[in-house]
C-alpha cells in the first residue's frame, strides 16, 4: 500500500534531514546522498517532463508536492 505524502509532512522531514546533525540521508545500506544536494535533485526530478511521482519506502510524492515545496524554499 502506497502512503502519499503531505506537503506538511514532506516540509518538516526536509527541515529535520537539512538541519540535523548527520549531513548524509542514507536511501539504503549502501547508498546515501549529501542532504545539502536535496534542492538539486528535486530541480531535477521536475526539470524532467516525464516525471510524475516518485515512489520510495511505500510513500508516493507527487510533481505537485514538490513543485509546492520547491515554491517555498
Amino acid at each position: 500500500m502506497m502512503v502519499n505524502v503531505g506537503f506538511h509532512f514532506y516540509r518538516r522531514w526536509k527541515e529535520h534531514v537539512v538541519n540535523g546533525p548527520n549531513g548524509l540521508y542514507h536511501v539504503s545500506n549502501n547508498v546515501a546522498f549529501d542532504v545539502r544536494d536535496i534542492p538539486a535533485i528535486e530541480r531535477a526530478l521536475l526539470d524532467d517532463p516525464n516525471f510524475v511521482e516518485l515512489k520510495a519506502w511505500n510513500y508516493r510524492l507527487s510533481r505537485r508536492l514538490i513543485e509546492a515545496a520547491q515554491a517555498t524554499n
